[in-house]
């Protein structure tokens, strides 16, 4: 895929990012701290997502909460960037726009879209389950546009991960909570036990 270059905000004045926007000759894209200016006519999937935040991801870091759900969905990017950092590496650089929060985050939870590395879509969906500023409805969305193109056994199998992911977490039983009242009757399937310890 060819990268389309996008205009960050801040390289316009201001009333010219209102006229173009309401004109139509572009659409904001992105986490709102981070947000760029693309042409409304780019195809909008999670490679060209992805790619967007390429040159905004410091080094060492995996795209994760709200971001990462943004990357596979499209719908609502959050107000900053969301990274996950080991802390055994070296400290990354602290900017205004973004959040990033140490972890662990093991190569089976982690996908790479567009020489980005981001959460899985299990981890994801963990991740935003035991946020404290969770929205259920926004965990749906997320699940509603991933499951909606995968098989049964496909979409048990990411909730299979999603309770693999959840394990030894703390606030698992309220991410457990969550997420059953998000994905409904296919978190509660009597085929899925809990991860054994």
């Amino acid at each position: 895929m060819a990268f389309v270059r996008a205009i960050p905000l801040a390289a316009l004045p201001e009333v010219e990012r209102q006229a173009m926007r309401l004109d139509g000759d572009v659409i904001v894209a992105g986490p709102a701290d981070a947000a760029v200016w693309i042409p409304p006519d780019q195809p909008d999937d999670p490679g060209f997502r992805a790619s967007l935040l390429r040159p905004l991801v410091p080094a060492g870091c995996v795209v994760s909460g709200a971001t990462a759900a943004w990357v596979y969905d499209g719908l609502c990017p959050g107000r900053r960037l969301e990274l996950v950092a080991e802390r055994r590496r070296r400290r990354p650089v602290r900017r205004p726009d973004l959040v990033i929060r140490f972890a662990r985050a093991p190569e089976r939870h982690v996908v790479t879209i567009a020489d980005v590395r981001l959460t899985s879509i299990p981890r994801t969906l963990v991740d935003l389950a035991v946020a404290d500023a969770c929205d259920v409805n926004r965990l749906a969305a997320l699940w509603s546009s991933v499951a909606g193109v995968r098989s049964d056994d496909e979409r048990a199998e990411l909730i299979e991960e999603s309770r693999a992911a959840m394990w030894r977490r703390r606030g698992a039983e309220r991410a457990a909570g969550r997420l059953r009242a998000a994905l409904g009757p296919e978190w509660d399937r009597p085929d899925r036990a809990a991860p054994t310890r």
